[in-house]
């Protein structure tokens, strides 16, 4: 009975968490105060999956049959989530001086993530035939 009702304190306090860094910090204080090992390790694991699930990009693109581009800025850590959902995406990755930093491709639907190293401005060109998504995730 223990474990239940400590997991159904971390699902309410996983709520709460999302909420901002206040709650968060409400959160992990009852967490804390779990006795039960178990529980405590449940409330711990909720408040993380809520937050990392409710997280926004930073900023998200989207097109279809053409070829789109645009400018933004990212930190280091931050990554650039591609989906598309036909037979060919193609782009181009530069900094701002219009540099190539990376060709990128896919080819058929499916994802793939190009992670920043470094923060900076870049400038992202994408080519696609159907529609396709790019999402700015902050690090994690």
């Amino acid at each position: 009975m223990a474990i239940r009702r400590g997991v159904t304190a971390a699902m309410l306090l996983a709520q709460a968490a999302a909420a901002g860094a206040a709650d968060m910090k409400t959160a992990l204080s009852a967490c804390r105060a779990e006795p039960a090992e178990e529980a405590r390790l449940a409330c711990y694991d909720a408040i993380v999956i809520a937050d990392a699930a409710t997280a926004a990009p930073l900023a998200s693109w989207h097109g279809r049959n053409g070829t789109d581009s645009f400018a933004f800025t990212a930190s280091a850590g931050d990554r650039l989530v591609i989906s598309h959902d036909d037979v060919v995406l193609v782009g181009a990755l530069k900094d701002a001086a219009g540099h190539l930093l990376e060709n990128l491709h896919q080819a058929g639907r499916g994802s793939f993530t190009v992670p920043f190293r470094a923060a900076g401005d870049y400038q992202l060109s994408l080519s696609a035939t159907g529609s396709w998504t790019a999402r700015l995730e902050g690090g994690h």
